[in-house]
């Protein structure tokens, strides 16, 4: 009877043992195989990301350009304008011009840079990458505003607007 017991105990650890080790080999291969399912989604998320950046950056980069040169060509109608002024107020103004040409040639510099990070795949696209391009995008545009604003406020020496 004893025998029989410790026969019966033997072959229950033995079984346990068994389903145990079983057991940790199902874990072991659920958990790569999770691993794997989360780098594929890792990569499909990060092209999504890179996808939808360079579309948005060529959109924004296209606007811009349009923009940086319909100053440029107001620029030039406002130099034009300004030659019938006395020399007095055509230094002032010429000076304000100058500086906003500066300011938009700045600009100018800004979008090609950043035109070249993106087309010799310099920028490093993950979950904040859009944030980052949202944030270059603002800075850019405000820019725009400030240098459209400045150019509605120059005054002519008889305090007319010569924007409008």
């Amino acid at each position: 009877m004893k025998k029989t017991i410790l026969f019966t105990m033997i072959t229950g650890c033995m079984v346990l043992a068994l389903f145990s080790s079983c057991r940790e080999k199902l874990e072991k291969k659920h958990i790569e195989d999770s691993e794997e399912n989360l780098e594929v989604v890792a990569k499909e998320t990060k092209d999504d990301i890179k996808t939808t950046v360079k579309k948005d950056w060529e959109k924004f980069k296209n606007e811009s350009e349009l923009v940086i040169k319909n100053t440029e060509n107001r620029v030039t109608e406002l130099r034009d304008k300004i030659s019938k002024f006395d020399k007095k107020e055509q230094e002032k103004l010429h000076k304000t011009l100058d500086s906003l040409e500066q300011k938009n040639t700045r600009l100018k510099e800004k979008l090609a840079q950043r035109a070249h990070e993106f087309k010799e795949d310099l920028i490093v696209f993950n979950t904040s990458t859009k944030e980052k391009e949202q944030k270059f995008e603002q800075e850019i545009k405000h820019d725009i505003d400030e240098i459209k604003k400045a150019l509605k406020k120059i005054i002519t020496p008889d305090d007319s607007i010569l924007d409008e």
